[in-house]
């Protein structure tokens, strides 16, 4: 496989691959070319064609593979509280104390 980045894009030619490993929320955007989408567990195939994204949905093996030489950009997900569930937790207790806390606090009326 020849696999050239030029500015944040993956010049890929045809018939070349690449595997994404535990890529949920990745989005491939295809430039030019045509691109085929298979993903470990499932029974669809994506194709995208010049212009069209996709998202990945979920964690495993993704293979994305060239039908044509084409332009891919794979721009990596955003961090949210879904995909960080432990500091969901932190700031859901953090947001309790502080709560609990204020109840209790005698505020002097003026």
């Amino acid at each position: 496989m020849n696999l050239v980045v030029n500015n944040s894009a993956l010049l890929l030619a045809r018939w070349d691959t690449v595997e994404l490993i535990d890529a949920a929320g990745a989005m491939a955007s295809l430039d030019q070319g045509c691109l085929w989408i298979t993903m470990d567990g499932d029974i669809r195939d994506i194709v995208l064609g010049a212009g069209q994204s996709w998202t990945v949905e979920r964690n495993g093996r993704t293979l994305l593979h060239a039908g044509a030489p084409s332009t891919l950009r794979i721009t990596e997900p955003a961090v949210d509280r879904v995909q960080r569930p432990g500091l969901t937790r932190a700031l859901t207790a953090v947001t309790g104390w502080v709560a609990r806390t204020l109840r209790r606090t005698n505020v002097p009326d003026y």
